[in-house]
């Protein structure tokens, strides 16, 4: 008996409890708040513009079709403008319960809930006699409401909570089925703020700066437009590939760009001139091919395997001889034989270092300087067999307030190798010039010894505290000293970098900075400077003044280094990205340097090194290493050497090619080069394939009476290079040969 009414007890609090936790999140749901919405949608608008005092300003749209140009030129002076507009504002009035939005739906379910509790709690109450009327004990032996006294209170408070809810949730219920409700209209808004009022232009001059400096004045005609002829088809190239220029009117300049308009799109005229420019380079390269006999120049690559990856080369002249050459990756090797062969420096002291740097003594050819991208320093005594470090740039370059500035990526650009040479003997010892380094970084010009006992790097004053973007010295004048900075500005010191004096390149650079200097190994007063945007200058007195040279070479032709011809003062070569160019006019013009190379208008040379007289490039991709020589002696193998179809040579020209091995045997410095070639009949693909083979074939021949294969280089051209016509069958005979150059070694004051 006592455990059935402990189960009533159990079973009543479990329903009053449950009902209650009901109640409450439904009463969660039923607290709402009221707020606002505004929507706004503009019914008029009203614009009215008041002209105000200033000066005028211009719009100017320009069009280039065919070769004129045109500008509409509009005139505009500074006007106030009103703006009236009247504002529909509607007032929205919105429920919104605690965890989303209340709707009259969500209200008649809570009725609906609370109207169920109701029934419940009566229930619970009316059956609260059925149960035992005996009071309870609890574990502690204290009494406590007896089983129909609980029913009966439960009852009465579910049925009291059931009552509020279903009363709230109906009014709630009633009032939510219309909660959007129209409240009024809030009209009149006013802003104002300043514009451009058009005025009629009157008969005002235009005047016309190219970007060759060129200049051309007319008057706005009566619909504000004026028209400019472009004088030749070179302006109109240049301005396809950089088209700005300045426009001056009513003593305001301009600087535009031209919209092409439909018919005259930039990017194919773009496309056109470079094709063109690569044909002209290709029939350039087959002329120069095609006629090459004894006694010309001609380029000949060095073994790929040991010149693959390099990035820059320095070679110093003397009994040494060496070649040094920085890798990709940041490693130094050696060659003691003209390029020929190479061996890596993995001394211990250069472990481990990226090397981004190397620079010689001018006097002294066994000294030669390493710097890594972090500023570490080394240098070599001995032609770098041996190599001791210096003090790092890093520890140098820490500010003031002793944080580090360096971060080890890129802040170290180069470091030249200079001559302090003295003025008088006076105080110092016979023969008592002194060499000093300077270091080019992105914070700065820094100056140390290369003494490795001596005091380190101090900043160089006089300069800014900048990027440093080139530094040069003059051969003839050791003391003379040049720099160009990052933010475009150049200096010359004339004692050793203890003073600096700015040069001005004003009005030169169109928009862009110089980015090099180069000073003439013969002329310390000739200079050089190459700038982003393809321009060259050339200054006479040692930078005082400037001229802007090779002004003649197409858009788009880069010029990325010079190298100057210390035996021959007219003599320049240039790398670019449109191949090997050079002149005879100290810059003033240059022509493609081609030499034998096919590809010669397409080559993309990153560095080129005078020494001794022995011109070397260093080109992108497969071309490698390429060293400029003299036919020495050509020998061609015609069809009849081989079997048909085939690239075993015949013995009967073995002698033939015996007097070749004779020739390079005598003469270690000699190189062979073997092209293939062959008619135009069949497909390219088989004739590239056998032209191939049967240069190889010569080469194997060479390779076993001992030539080493790093003197030996072949390629098959297939049919791109003809000497006769191949519309008969004695010219299609001349053209299916194998020709074979013995190269030397060739001056470039000779070319």
């Amino acid at each position: 008996m006592h455990g059935s009414r402990r189960r009533s007890s159990r079973v009543t609090s479990i329903v009053s409890w449950l009902s209650v936790l009901v109640l409450l999140v439904t009463s969660g749901c039923v607290s709402v708040k009221e707020t606002v919405r505004n929507e706004d949608r503009p019914v008029s608008q009203q614009r009215r513009e008041v002209p105000i005092s200033g000066p005028p300003q211009y719009v100017i749209r320009t069009h280039l079709t065919d070769t004129r140009l045109t500008c509409e030129v509009r005139r505009t002076v500074p006007c106030e403008v009103l703006v009236d507009s009247t504002i529909d504002r509607t007032v929205i009035t919105e429920r919104i319960s605690k965890s989303g939005k209340y709707d009259s739906k969500d209200a008649a379910i809570s009725a609906i809930l609370g109207g169920a509790v109701t029934v419940a709690g009566a229930v619970l109450a009316g059956v609260s006699p059925r149960f035992s009327s005996k009071p309870g004990v609890d574990e502690d032996g204290k009494e406590t409401l007896s089983p129909r006294n609980k029913a009966l209170v439960t009852g009465g408070v579910l049925g009291g909570l059931g009552l509020i809810f279903l009363i709230t949730g109906s009014v709630d219920a009633a009032q939510l089925k219309d909660s959007r409700k129209h409240v009024g209209h809030v009209t009149t808004t006013q802003s104002q703020g300043r514009s451009q009022c058009a005025a009629p232009n009157s008969g005002e001059s235009v005047t016309f700066v190219l970007p060759n400096g060129q200049s051309a004045s007319q008057s706005v005609g009566p619909q504000g437009s004026v028209s400019f002829d472009i004088p030749d088809a070179k302006t109109l190239v240049t301005w396809a590939s950089d088209p700005r220029f300045k426009v001056v009117v009513g003593g305001v300049t301009t600087v535009v760009r031209f919209d092409t308009l439909p018919g005259f799109k930039q990017e194919r005229l773009r496309q056109e001139l470079e094709d063109r420019r690569l044909l002209e380079a290709q029939r350039a390269a087959e002329k120069s091919l095609s006629v090459i006999a004894k006694g010309d120049a001609m380029w000949v690559s060095l073994d790929p395997r040991e010149t693959a990856g390099f990035r820059t080369i320095q070679g110093v002249a003397g009994p040494s001889a060496f070649l040094y050459a920085l890798t990709e990756r940041g490693e130094l090797s050696r060659s003691a034989d003209g390029g020929m062969s190479w061996s890596r420096m993995a001394h211990s002291e250069l472990a481990g270092l990226e090397l981004v740097s190397i620079s010689l003594d001018p006097r002294d050819p066994e000294t030669v300087v390493l710097a890594s991208r972090r500023g570490d320093v080394r240098i070599s005594r001995d032609g770098g067999d041996s190599w001791v470090a210096l003090e790092a740039l890093g520890d140098a370059l820490t500010p003031r307030d002793g944080q580090p500035a360096v971060d080890g990526v890129g802040f170290l650009r180069a470091v030249l190798v200079a001559r302090d040479e003295p003025v008088s003997s006076e105080g110092r010892e016979p023969g008592g010039a002194a060499s000093f380094m300077l270091a080019a970084t992105s914070r700065g010009l820094m100056r140390g010894t290369t003494q490795p006992d001596a005091a380190g790097w101090v900043r160089v004053e006089g300069v800014p505290e900048v990027g440093v973007r080139s530094v040069a010295t003059a051969a003839q004048a050791p003391n003379r000293l040049f720099v160009v900075m990052d933010d475009g500005s150049a200096f010359r010191s004339d004692d050793s970098g203890r003073n600096w004096q700015p040069m001005s390149m004003a009005g030169l650079l169109n928009t862009d900075v110089a980015r090099s200097i180069q000073v003439h190994p013969a002329d310390a007063d000739i200079l050089f400077v190459l700038a982003g945007d393809a321009t060259v200058l050339r200054s006479r007195d040692g930078g005082q003044s400037f001229e802007r040279v090779a002004t003649h070479l197409d858009a788009g032709v880069l010029i990325t280094q010079l190298q100057l011809d210390p035996k021959n003062l007219a003599v320049v070569y240039a790398a670019s990205n449109a191949g090997i160019l050079w002149s005879t006019d100290l810059g003033a013009t240059f022509r493609p340097l081609t030499g034998g190379l096919a590809d010669a208008g397409t080559l993309r040379v990153t560095d080129l090194e005078l020494t001794d007289g022995q011109l070397y490039a260093l080109a992108s991709g497969t071309a490698g290493l390429l060293r400029l020589g003299t036919v020495e002696d050509k020998q061609t193998l015609q069809n009849v050497s081989f079997e048909v179809n085939s690239a075993r040579i015949k013995p009967a020209f073995f002698q033939q090619l015996e007097q070749v091995v004779t020739l390079l045997q005598a003469n270690p410095r000699l190189m062979v080069r073997v092209d293939g070639h062959t008619d135009s009949t069949g497909t390219f693909e088989l004739n590239q394939d056998l032209s191939r083979r049967r240069a190889q074939a010569v080469l194997e021949f060479l390779g076993k009476r001992g030539i080493a294969a790093g003197r030996m280089v072949f390629e098959g051209y297939a049919d791109r290079f003809p000497i006769d016509d191949n519309d008969t069958e004695a010219g299609r005979q001349r053209n299916r040969r194998v020709e074979i150059y013995v190269i030397g070694s060739r001056g470039g004051t000779e070319v």
